[in-house]
């Protein structure tokens, strides 16, 4: 019975409409969605605590929290380097 309705749904999943190319990282905005997620949270249920559950597939590469830059050629380690120096 389930395992026809997970069957229904792997058949429907369709590629990804957004693809990006090979030498760019794809577009995260990780900052302003935990950002929304927290004012969510926060104006649904004030005043209690709660959990952001956040199942993340790379660096944040845009908004808020940014951590590198789209494009590959720049490492992770470099772009930190060159903000902390300046």
């Amino acid at each position: 019975m389930y395992s026809n309705i997970v069957l229904k749904i792997l058949d429907e999943l369709q590629g990804d409409p957004w693809p990006v190319n090979a030498d760019q990282r794809a577009a995260r905005c990780t900052g302003t969605a935990l950002s929304i997620a927290a004012n969510l949270l926060s104006a649904c249920v004030p005043g209690s605590g709660g959990r952001i559950l956040a199942f993340i597939g790379g660096s944040c590469t845009n908004g808020l929290g940014v951590v590198c830059i789209s494009s590959i050629s720049i490492s992770l380690e470099r772009f930190l380097a060159e903000c902390i120096m300046g």
